[in-house]
């Protein structure tokens, strides 16, 4: 479990500390393409600065709302759940950005459970190589003893 931690931690940072800075050097697949276990790496690594600032989650629903340096984007999200796409999350949607601000709340097709970890992938409708990440479990922070 420690393990997963420490992976979604790492995609944390990547997708905050690096602040999005576009890789060149790797190719990106476009948005919804299946992917082999080889491509996962590339599959969460930011390529724009396209970044969630709020999240809630509850009451059957998840409501982001973050920022995008393209203005008036139209954006697309799709939701993982342990590394896979949520087959009811509304992909095709568009999140159309009030000058550089989006947000996009989805009723929950089903409850989401606390020991999985999540992604939102956040990219521009007309250019998907432009795209951010965020990271998240539900869980909440650690108790004193999971720490020592």
């Amino acid at each position: 479990m420690r393990m997963w931690s420490l992976v979604f931690l790492v995609l944390f940072l990547v997708a905050f500390g690096v602040n999005g800075c576009k890789n060149e050097s790797a190719p990106v697949p476009p948005a919804n393409t299946p992917q082999t276990p080889n491509d996962e790496a590339r599959l969460f690594t930011p390529t724009a600065r396209i970044r969630v600032t709020n999240m809630v989650i509850g009451r059957g629903q998840a409501h982001f709302e973050g920022t995008t340096e393209f203005y008036n984007a139209t954006l697309q999200t799709q939701l993982y759940q342990d590394e896979k796409p949520l087959d009811w999350w509304p992909a095709k949607q568009d999140i159309k950005a009030n000058g550089h601000l989006w947000e996009i709340t989805v009723t929950l097709a089903e409850e989401l459970p606390v020991e999985s970890y999540y992604i939102l992938k956040i990219w521009d409708k007309d250019d998907p190589s432009l795209y951010g990440v965020f990271g998240f479990d539900l869980k909440g922070p650690p108790s004193v003893s999971e720490l020592q």
